[in-house]
Order: structure tokens, then sequence, then C-alpha cells
């Protein structure tokens, strides 16, 4: 059986073969038959070369060159270009570029999220299919965080400190390394201006901070946002007020008028607002005789109206021309803050007591010498001009007569 066909294997692909075959005998070898056949493509045996990427934050630009000709397999048809993010794995995507004579191709893809691992794959098509990838990673460049910190929260601690904390943006809007975090915060009743204060970030990222020397009773707007090398994002803000403390000033415009020998009219304002240090719910007063040697004596006068329109007090059943030191201190639910003092005299009054020790004594038929001391101190209410003087016969009913004597401070 003679054999009439043959397998030709290990070819090249895509290839022109000029195929002869001839018969030979004993004695040689005839004339030959020809004929030219192309091999079936494939896909390329290799991948295309030279890949690179350049990134910016939010777009890369890729390039690479073709494979080599050998390595073709047939005829290109198209470039794919797929690329995903590896962080945060999102959706792959896919470009498709056409096949050109040209040995060089660059295509750029934005909207990419920022400082962001990419990786990015490279096939060359034939009719039969693709080759194998070609594969590169690249990250993204840093920009501004396009997120706010999350879960901004405060604590207030006393009248005067506020802790502060939160949690650093989302991943995917941080858009690079977090290096500080800017706090900002302002009194909003005291239109004070507002303060700053950039706090550097390490690992893990500071995200918590304590305000000192804040005022009492005070709403302040506290933001905070956060910065990569680029620059700083959005911010995020809440408000919160510091506890109460006890008034830092007394209250104001304290006076006093006399109504008359027993009465006095005490009246005021109220702090002023940055010393108030929280609501006022009532004033303590407090009023002595200086020279009575009283105990002091107290009234916790109530705050009637939201306006603290009550501001007045009438001390009644004082004693007669004594001098009285008052004081005034407002409170809050705190306690008691710092007080005022003014003194003021009672209006004079007569006496309310006779004069002490009176003796007479006959110093000849026709003389008495008569002899007394002043009233005691408390019962005389005022400065005693003089005293008054009166007799009369007892026996023979004489008609009452009357002297008037001034004092030596009258005569003086």
């Amino acid at each position: 059986t003679f054999f009439t066909n043959y397998i030709l294997s290990e070819l090249d692909e895509h290839t022109n073969y000029s195929i002869s075959v001839s018969a030979s005998t004993s004695v040689g070898k005839g004339p030959s038959s020809t004929l030219t056949v192309v091999t079936d493509q494939d896909v390329p045996s290799s991948q295309v070369r030279n890949l690179t990427a350049v990134a910016n934050y939010s777009s890369i630009t890729i390039s690479w060159s073709s494979p080599v000709m050998s390595d073709l397999n047939g005829v290109p048809t198209r470039y794919t270009l797929r690329y995903s993010g590896v962080e945060f794995q999102t959706e792959e995507k896919t470009v498709v570029v056409n096949y050109t004579s040209s040995t060089n191709e660059t295509v750029s893809v934005s909207g990419l999220e920022a400082y962001t691992v990419y990786k990015i794959s490279v096939t060359l098509s034939t009719s039969v299919g693709e080759g194998d990838a070609a594969n590169i990673e690249i990250r993204t460049l840093e920009t501004v965080p396009t997120g706010t910190p999350t879960d901004l929260t405060t604590n207030v601690l006393s009248a005067n400190i506020i802790s502060v904390t939160w949690d650093h943006p989302l991943p995917i809007e941080q858009n690079g390394v977090i290096i500080s975090y800017t706090l900002t915060y302002k009194g909003v009743e005291r239109d004070t201006d507002y303060r700053e204060m950039v706090l550097l970030s390490s690992e893990p990222y500071f995200t918590n901070y304590i305000l000192t020397n804040l005022d009492e009773h005070t709403t302040y707007d506290i933001t905070v946002a956060a910065s990569t090398s680029i620059g700083i994002g959005p911010d995020t803000g809440v408000r919160t007020i510091t506890d109460q403390d006890v008034p830092s000033a007394a209250p104001n415009n304290v006076v006093t008028s006399v109504v008359n020998s027993t009465a006095i009219l005490l009246t005021w304002d109220a702090p002023d607002l940055t010393d108030r240090n929280g609501i006022l719910l009532y004033y303590t007063l407090t009023y002595f005789g200086l020279v009575l040697d009283e105990v002091v004596r107290v009234v916790n006068h109530t705050i009637v109206g939201p306006n603290h329109s009550d501001q007045s007090y009438v001390f009644t059943e004082l004693q007669e021309y004594t001098v009285y030191e008052f004081s005034v201190a407002a409170h809050t639910s705190i306690g008691e803050g710092v007080s005022e003092s003014i003194s003021a005299r009672t209006l004079q009054s007569e006496p309310s007591a006779v004069p002490t020790e009176l003796n007479a004594s006959a110093i000849s038929p026709r003389a008495i010498y008569i002899t007394w001391s002043p009233p005691p101190f408390i019962d005389q209410n005022g400065i005693i001009t003089e005293y008054t003087l009166t007799y009369r016969g007892v026996e023979r009913d004489f008609e009452e007569r009357t002297i008037s004597i001034l004092t030596a401070t009258t005569r003086s």
C-alpha cells in the first residue's frame, strides 16, 4: 500500500507554506506537484510589550507596544484593556482599542478614585481569541479628602472643658494618607472669633481632643476636617453647650434708697451676660447693722419673670438711724456667685427710750441739781440734739414748766 497522506506538524501559525510532492522509483524522483497553503490563525503567543502607566489623582494613561510580528499568529483585530480598583474592589471596566499598524498605543482612563491601587491588563486579539494578558498595578495620586470625618461627638466634662471625638472619613473618601485634622470652635452667644488648631495625625489616627479654658454655659460650634498632603477636605460640625457654673461677677448697679427710719430699698441689675455662667435662679441678699454687732440676716430673693425684672427688695423693720451693709449675689443651679456690697443709713426717728440714770438733789432752798445719762445707744434713733426738762411743784399745784437743754453737739 502506498502512503498518499502526511500530517505536517509544529508549523508556525498563520504562515504561508509552499508544499511540493513528487513520486520516486528505484531509478529516481519524478516531477513534483506544488501548492501553497496558509496555516490557521491562533491567539498571539506573546503579551504586549513595554506596558507602562502614569497616574494623577483621577486618571491613568496607559501605553504599550504590540508583540513582535512573529508572535502575532494571525491578523490582530483589537486590544482589550481592563482595569479595576484593588482596595475597594470596584467593578472591572473594559476599553477596546482597534488594532492599527502603529507599533505603540496610548489610552487614558478617567473618573478614578484617588489614592487607589488599580490593576490593569492589556491583551491582543485575533479572530481566534485573546492572547495572554500583560499586567501592571499603579496607585492614583492623592488629592484632598472628599468625605468628612465620621461619628463626630462631644462630651461636656465641666463648665470649661469639652471632649471631642470622631472617626476618620470613609476609606474611599480619604483620597490619600490623612496627615492631620483641623478642629475649629467658636462661642456662639459671645460672638468670639473662631479658634483653630491643627492636630497632626499618626498611626493610629488622632481622633479625639479635649478643649479647655472654655466659657461657662456657652454654646460652641465645633468642626473637624481631615487633610492629606494636598490639602484640607470638607468639615463636619456639632453644637454643644458647656455646663453651668456660679456667676463670675457680681450684680451691676447696686443702689440703695432710704425709704424711712426703718426701711431701705435695694435695687440692682443682673450680672453681665458673659459673667452669668448659667441661668440665674435667684439672688441672695444679706444685711447687718454695722454698729449693732447683729447676726447677719439672709434673704433668698427669687427671680420673677424671664427677663429678671424683679431686681429690687425693701428691707423693713430696721433699726432707726443705723448704718447697714447690704450685699447681693446671683445664683445659678451650681451655686452662689460673687457678691457686691453697699452701705446705707436709715433715717432718724424720735428716741424710743427714756434717758437713764436720772438723779436729782437739792443744793439750796431754792435750787435742785439734776443729772441723767442718754437713752441706750440702740434706742437713741438718731443724734440727740436736746433734752426737754419739765418740772412743777407737787404740793402747791404749781404750773408745769419746761426747759429745753441743747446738747454739746448742737451747741457746737
